[in-house]
């Protein structure tokens, strides 16, 4: 199936399901499923890593990782706030797979360091720890910069949620 294809499929739902409804707004906003709890809390963790790297709040950002990531994350995140004033924000945010104790999560934000703004793309594993939902690696799948302003260069990989941080490889 090609794109114009999809798309056209797509289109065609969004018709059926609006004349099936009754609905008079064809781009109308999807509502959250009722029993999402695990789906919000995941969200949470991710938009929580997200909000502590904004305040530059080192406890906060390395409790949103795993365990076993905390004296690594700690070391990194502690020299990236020192060095620069970063700016993280969550763009998109999809469940791929969620079982009851880890899930995937595809993740679109947008990450600045002092003098540059990076687009990136990746998918985020978090796991269940202490009752809680943890960051424990992220594969970055593209990242590029989208803004550059007068300052030092830094590197895009520098900027990633996960304790092991990948750029993939196309």
């Amino acid at each position: 199936m090609n794109l114009l294809q999809c798309v056209s499929a797509v289109a065609a739902a969004l018709l059926w399901t609006t004349l099936a409804t009754g609905e008079d707004d064809l781009f109308a906003r999807p509502v959250c499923a009722a029993n999402n709890s695990m789906e919000i809390e995941i969200r949470d963790c991710v938009n929580g890593a997200a909000r502590a790297a904004n305040e530059e709040n080192l406890e906060a950002y390395v409790e949103c990782f795993c365990n076993g990531l905390h004296r690594r994350m700690r070391r990194r995140a502690g020299m990236l706030f020192v060095q620069h004033e970063v700016a993280v924000e969550v763009v998109d945010c999809h469940l791929l797979e969620v079982t009851p104790d880890w899930a995937e999560v595809a993740v679109r934000y947008r990450a600045t360091l002092t003098a540059l703004t990076y687009d990136i793309v990746s998918v985020i594993h978090v796991k269940r720890e202490e009752d809680a939902w943890k960051i424990g690696r992220e594969r970055v799948e593209t990242s590029r910069e989208t803004v550059k302003r007068t300052g030092p260069e830094t590197s895009a990989n520098a900027v990633c949620f996960g304790g092991q941080c990948r750029v993939a490889q196309p």
